[in-house]
C-alpha cells in the first residue's frame, strides 16, 4: 500500500513548517523524505500512529487524518461448506506529544478503516467460488482541544469486529440479517495542570454485506460415490423332521412326530368317510387351514396346521363321526425352517374324484427355492384291506388305514420344481366303496 497525498505519492512531508524526515506506519517505513514508499500491511490488522509535534507559542497545529487500510485474500466457498471470516481488527494510535507553554492544540479526529476483501474478476473465478464484498471497519474519536500549560497523554484506540459467515450451499440463499457493529472503548486521557477536558464516546461501526449464493453461481459439487454391501442371508430349505399318522373310528389318537421342536411347523391331514364335516374336530391350539364337505355321509377332508411350542403333548385326538359308522385317517407331518405364516404357502383346494385306484394330485404354480411339496390322496374302501403307494420321486409320509375302510397317503418332495406338476398315488385294490370315492390336496410351504 502506497502512501498518497490527494492520489500523488507526496515530495515531501510537513507538520507545520518543520519539514518530516521520516514517517512510519507501526514499525514501517513509509516515507523517508527521498521517494514514495510501498508499505504491505499485515493481513489481518491495520495500526497507524503519527506523533503528535512539539508547537511553540501562538501556533495552532493540525495533524491530518490517518488512514491505514489491509486486504485479505477471499475465502473459497463451496457446496455445504462453513466459511467463517477472520477476526479484523483495525487500531489507530496518538503518540502524544509534550505540551507547554500557552498554547493551543487541535488534534483533528483520527480514523482508521480497515476492509476485508479484495478486486477480483468474478469470470476468472473456479466454478463453485464466489466474490465476498469488502467488509469495513472504521474508528474515529475526536481528541479534545487542551488549552493552557498541560500534559496530555491520548491512549491508542482499537476498533476490532468479527464477521462469521453462515454455511453456503448450493440451493441454498444467505442474505445478511443487517449491519454488524462493533464498538471501540477510548480512555479518558490523563489531564494535569487543571485543564478542562471531555473526553466524547468513541463509536467504529462496520457494515457487511454477505453475499447471496444460490444454485446459479454454479457450486462445484465434487463426485460423491457411495459403496454398499449387502449380505445376502442364508435362509435354509424346508426339512421335514417327521411324520405320525392313524386311522380308526373316532376319536383317532395320533403320536407327535419324533423330533419335533419348537418352533416347528406342523401340518395335520385328517380324512373321514362318512357323517358331517362339523362332526371333525381338532386339539385346541390348532388352525384349520381348508377343507372339502361332500355332503351328508359321504367323505370330507379338514387340513390343519400348528406351530409347535416349548411343551407340546405326546398325542393328539382329533373327533369325528359316530365310531359306528365313521372311519378316518390323521397324518401328521413335522417341518423344520418353514414359513409359519401360512398367507405365504401356496395350495390349490382339495379335489374330489370317483374311485379309481389311480389318485392324482393336483399341481401347484409358483414353488419358491428352498420349499417343500406336500400331497395326500384318500379314498373308502368297501370292506377291504389296502395300500397307498407313493408318486414317483416323493419320499412317503404315511400309508395308513381305518379299519378295512379309509385309506390315505401323504408323501413330500424338497425343492420342488415350478409348477410343481400333478403326482400320482396308486392304491393297491379297486374294490372301492361304490357310494364314495376320494379326495387329494397338494401344499408348497415355503422356507421361513
Amino acid at each position: 500500500m502506497s502512501l498518497f497525498l490527494n492520489g500523488e505519492a507526496p515530495t515531501a512531508l510537513y507538520v507545520g513548517t518543520e519539514q518530516v524526515v521520516q514517517a512510519y506506519l507501526g514499525t514501517h517505513l513509509v516515507y523517508d523524505g527521498t521517494r514514495a514508499a510501498v508499505v504491505f500491511a499485515p493481513r489481518m490488522t491495520a495500526t497507524v500512529a503519527a506523533r503528535v509535534p512539539v508547537p511553540h507559542a501562538g501556533q495552532t497545529v493540525a495533524v491530518p487524518p490517518m488512514l491505514a487500510t489491509a486486504d485479505v485474500g477471499l475465502p473459497t466457498v463451496t457446496a455445504s461448506a462453513v466459511v467463517a471470516a477472520p477476526a479484523m481488527t483495525a487500531s489507530a494510535s496518538a503518540i502524544a506529544g509534550v505540551v507547554s507553554v500557552p498554547v493551543t492544540v487541535e488534534v483533528p479526529p483520527m480514523t482508521s478503516s480497515a476492509l476485508l476483501g479484495a478486486d477480483v474478476d468474478a469470470g476468472a473465478l473456479e466454478p463453485g467460488h464466489v466474490v465476498s464484498p469488502r467488509l469495513e471497519a472504521t474508528a474515529s474519536m475526536p481528541v479534545p482541544v487542551v488549552n493552557a500549560g498541560v500534559t496530555v497523554t491520548v491512549p491508542a484506540m482499537t476498533a476490532t469486529v468479527d464477521a462469521v459467515l453462515a454455511a453456503i450451499g448450493a440451493a441454498a440463499a444467505i442474505v445478511p440479517s443487517g449491519p454488524q457493529a462493533a464498538t471501540a472503548a477510548a480512555a479518558v486521557p490523563v489531564v494535569h495542570a487543571g485543564a478542562n477536558v471531555v473526553a466524547p464516546a468513541a463509536t467504529a461501526t462496520a457494515t457487511g454485506r454477505v453475499p447471496v449464493v444460490s444454485a446459479s453461481a454454479n457450486p462445484t459439487v465434487p463426485a460423491m460415490t457411495a459403496t454398499a454391501t449387502a449380505l445376502v442371508p442364508v435362509v435354509p430349505p424346508v426339512s421335514v423332521v417327521a411324520a405320525a399318522s392313524a386311522g380308526g373310528p373316532t376319536p383317532v389318537v395320533c403320536n407327535k412326530p419324533t423330533g419335533t421342536a419348537s418352533g416347528d411347523v406342523m401340518i395335520a391331514i385328517h380324512f373321514t368317510d362318512n357323517d358331517t364335516l362339523s362332526a371333525m374336530t381338532a386339539p385346541a391350539g390348532w388352525t384349520l387351514l381348508t377343507s372339502l364337505d361332500r355332503g351328508s355321509s359321504l367323505e370330507h377332508i379338514k387340513i390343519w396346521t400348528k406351530t409347535a411350542g416349548g411343551s407340546e403333548a405326546s398325542t393328539y385326538s382329533w373327533a369325528q363321526g359316530p365310531s359306528g359308522t365313521t372311519d378316518g385317517c390323521v397324518t401328521i407331518i413335522t417341518l423344520r425352517d418353514a414359513d409359519p405364516s401360512t398367507a405365504n404357502w401356496l395350495y390349490a383346494t382339495p379335489v374330489w374324484a370317483a374311485n379309481s385306484a389311480t389318485r392324482v394330485a393336483p399341481t401347484v404354480v409358483g414353488a419358491p427355492a428352498g420349499s417343500v411339496l406336500i400331497c395326500t390322496a384318500n379314498v373308502d374302501m368297501n370292506n377291504t384291506s389296502a395300500t397307498m403307494t407313493h408318486p414317483s420321486g416323493m419320499t412317503e409320509l404315511s400309508d395308513v388305514q381305518s379299519r378295512t375302510w379309509a385309506v390315505q397317503g401323504v408323501a413330500s418332495l424338497l425343492l420342488p420344481p415350478n409348477p410343481t406338476g400333478t403326482k400320482t398315488f396308486t392304491v393297491s385294490s379297486s374294490t372301492f366303496n361304490a357310494s364314495k370315492g376320494g379326495i387329494e390336496w397338494s401344499v408348497v410351504v415355503p422356507a421361513g
